[in-house]
């Protein structure tokens, strides 16, 4: 069962507005994310494709969620 879909658009510049790093090894998929994580309003600041390369990007505190 799905979650209902809001039909509000999020505004980008909200403060509940968030900063993503999208790590999968599938790049259909992280693009794919992105795209969908973008158009709900939040910021997609890294995306890595392997576990090492977001080491960096976790560490910055730039990041509020990793997916």
């Amino acid at each position: 069962m799905s979650a209902p879909v809001s039909e509000e658009k999020h505004n980008p510049e909200s403060s509940t507005s968030l900063r993503l790093a999208i790590v999968d090894d599938n790049e259909d998929l992280t693009s794919s994310i992105s795209l969908l994580v973008s158009a709900m309003g939040h910021r997609v600041e890294f995306v890595a494709h392997d576990g090492s390369e977001i080491v960096d990007a976790v560490t910055s505190g730039k990041i509020n969620v990793d997916l």
